[in-house]
């Protein structure tokens, strides 16, 4: 076992060993479980982020959106939804998760918008993919890109599922306190 300074760095007595040993524990229960539960949201929303931030900082041969023959402004609304989207929906945890009452329920609406938004943005790419000539790595590209829609467009249906659930509870309970009916 290695040490720093001649203690152990997995000696629970000091602050460093504690901290160590509690995340180690934690990664074996991960592990331990039967399904483990990857945050692929932020994962995706950082990388898609991030990719559009390169998109519009690197000078190199641009996005063929002209295939979807819809106008030139496509390119300006796709990196502003690129870059909007990912922060919206930071912004949108922090307040689920973080603030009560109206503040947590107008996070789950910024949140529906933010993962809508970023489903239009990987549509509009997937179909400007699809409308230019194939080769076998746009094929490679294409089908993973296929599967990162199929997980938004999920991720957009939580939203819309949570946003209902909301609802119903609130009329539920708005006919429980002010009357109108059974449950």
């Amino acid at each position: 076992m290695s040490t720093i300074s001649g203690s152990s760095v997995l000696n629970p007595k000091n602050r460093f060993g504690k901290i160590l040993h509690k995340l180690i524990m934690r990664v074996e229960h991960i592990f331990d479980q039967t399904w483990v539960i990857i945050p692929s949201q932020p994962i995706l929303n950082v990388f898609i982020f991030l990719g559009t931030l390169m998109v519009i900082l690197v000078d190199a041969p641009p996005i063929s959106f002209e295939a979807l023959m819809i106008g030139p402004w496509v390119f300006v609304a796709w990196c502003a939804m690129g870059t909007a989207s990912p922060v919206g929906t930071a912004i949108a945890h922090h307040l689920i998760y973080r603030h009560q009452k109206k503040t947590r329920l107008f996070g789950f609406w910024l949140r529906a918008g933010s993962d809508i938004m970023m489903l239009l943005a990987l549509t509009a790419y997937l179909v400007a993919k699809f409308l230019s000539p194939f080769d076998d790595a746009s094929v490679y590209s294409t089908s993973i890109l296929i599967g990162v829609w199929i997980i938004q467009t999920l991720l957009v249906v939580r939203d819309l599922w949570a946003l209902v659930l909301i609802e119903r509870t609130a009329s539920r309970l708005h006919k429980v306190v002010y009357g109108g009916g059974d449950l």
